[in-house]
C-alpha cells in the first residue's frame, strides 16, 4: 500500500518542453512587441524581455514556436512575413539604431508605382533586395532578402508607415546606383517628380555627394525629365528629331485654351508653329478615354496634330518627320494658336536652343 501511495503521489515526469517554459506574462510581452513590429522580434529583444537564451535557441529550432526570418530575427504567430514584416525584420537584423530603408523599398513605401513594375519585370536582372543603410562602423553582412550597405552618409530619416526611410532624393539615387539603366530610371524619377515628392534640384544635390558610379545616370535622367522626356516613347521622339536635325518640341506638354480649360496632353508641342506630336502606339499618354475628341478640339484651335508611332520614328526618323519639317517651313509668318502650355514637372531649368 505504501509503495502504491508513493507512486501515486510522485511528481509528474519533467518533459523537455516544460524545461523551457517561461512565465505567461513574459510570453505575452513578447507577443505584444512582435505585434507592434509587424509580427517579428529579435533574439536580443526576447532575452531582454525575460526569455532565457537557451529557451530562445530551443524554440527557434525547425518547427518551433519561433520561425526564423533572418539570423537572430524570428516571426511569432502565423503571419506571412511579407511586406511590413519583412521591412521590420530587415531593420532588426541590421541591428543599428540609425538603420534606414532606402532605394526601391523606400520608394515603394512612398507610393511610387513604377517600383513594383520594375521589380516584377526586371527582378532577375537587377538587385531588388530590401536595401538598408547602416553606419560605416556597423559590421553586418547582407543576407537573404536584405542588402546591407555600410555608409558614412547616413541621411536624416522620414517615417513612413512607421518605418524609418531615407528622403526621396536619396532613395532615388540609391535605387539608381542599383538599377543603372536609364530607361528604367526615367519613369521612376518622372513619377516621383509628378507627385511632388522630389525636385530636380534635390536629386542633383544628392547625386553630387554620391560616388560617380551610378550617379551619372541619375543626372542624365533628371535633365531629360526636366524637359519632359519621361518615357521610352518620348525618348524615341527626341532622338528622331535630333537625328533629323529639326527643332526640338517641348515634350509631354499639357495644352490649355486661352481661358485655361484643358484641351489635351500631347507627346510634343512646338508653340511658335502650333505643331503637336501624338505617338499612337504609346498607351501611357493620350490613349485614354476621350482622346480622339480632345485631339479634334485641339485641331479646331489651329494646331497641326501629327501622328506617328515610336517604331516608325526609330526605323525612319527623317521620313517619319517629313510632315513636321514641312509644317515648320509653312508656318513662317502665320500667327501661332492662342493657347497656354503647361510644361512637364521640373521645368526647363535653363535655356535650351530649340525648346519652347
Amino acid at each position: 500500500m505504501t509503495a502504491t501511495r508513493l507512486e501515486t503521489e510522485a511528481a509528474p515526469p519533467v518533459t523537455v518542453a516544460s524545461m523551457y517554459e517561461v512565465e505567461p506574462a513574459v510570453d505575452a510581452a513578447a507577443a505584444e512587441l512582435a505585434r507592434i513590429q509587424h509580427g517579428v522580434i529579435s533574439a536580443d529583444q526576447l532575452i531582454e524581455i525575460g526569455v532565457p537564451e537557451t529557451t530562445v535557441a530551443v524554440r527557434a529550432r525547425p518547427g518551433g514556436e519561433y520561425a526564423r526570418v533572418l539570423p537572430g530575427v524570428f516571426r511569432l504567430g502565423s503571419g506571412s512575413g511579407c511586406g511590413a514584416g519583412q521591412v521590420s525584420a530587415a531593420l532588426l537584423y541590421a541591428g543599428a539604431a540609425q538603420a534606414v530603408v532606402t532605394g526601391m523599398a523606400a520608394l515603394h513605401l512612398y507610393g511610387v508605382p513604377s517600383v513594383d513594375r520594375i521589380a516584377a519585370q526586371y527582378g532577375d536582372q537587377i538587385d531588388i533586395r530590401l536595401h538598408v543603410l547602416v553606419p560605416h562602423g556597423v559590421r553586418r553582412d547582407s543576407h537573404g532578402f536584405v542588402r546591407i550597405e555600410r555608409t558614412r552618409y547616413i541621411p536624416e530619416t522620414n517615417t513612413v508607415r512607421g518605418i524609418p526611410v531615407s528622403p526621396v532624393a536619396r532613395a532615388i539615387v540609391d535605387a539608381g546606383r542599383t538599377i543603372g539603366d536609364v530607361s528604367l530610371l526615367r519613369p521612376l524619377i518622372s513619377e516621383a517628380m509628378n507627385r511632388g515628392l522630389v525636385t530636380s534640384e534635390d536629386l542633383l544635390d544628392v547625386a553630387a555627394t554620391m560616388p560617380v558610379r551610378g550617379s551619372i545616370a541619375i543626372r542624365q535622367v533628371v535633365d531629360e525629365v526636366s524637359l519632359g522626356v519621361a518615357s521610352q516613347a518620348i525618348t524615341d521622339l527626341r532622338d528622331a528629331v535630333l537625328r533629323a536635325d529639326l527643332p526640338l518640341p517641348h515634350f509631354l506638354a499639357t495644352i490649355l485654351d486661352r481661358r485655361g480649360c484643358f484641351l489635351a496632353r500631347v507627346h510634343g508641342y512646338r508653340a511658335p508653329e502650333g505643331v503637336a506630336f501624338v505617338l499612337t502606339d504609346d498607351p501611357c499618354s493620350v490613349a485614354v478615354a476621350g482622346a480622339t475628341t480632345r485631339l479634334a478640339d485641339l485641331r479646331r484651335t489651329g494646331v497641326l496634330v501629327l501622328e506617328a508611332t515610336a517604331a516608325e520614328l526609330r526605323a525612319d526618323p527623317i521620313g517619319s518627320l517629313a510632315a513636321y519639317a514641312a509644317a515648320l517651313a509653312e508656318s513662317a509668318g502665320r500667327p501661332a494658336p492662342d493657347l497656354r502650355i503647361l510644361r512637364a514637372p521640373g521645368g526647363i531649368g535653363r535655356s535650351v536652343a530649340g525648346v519652347v
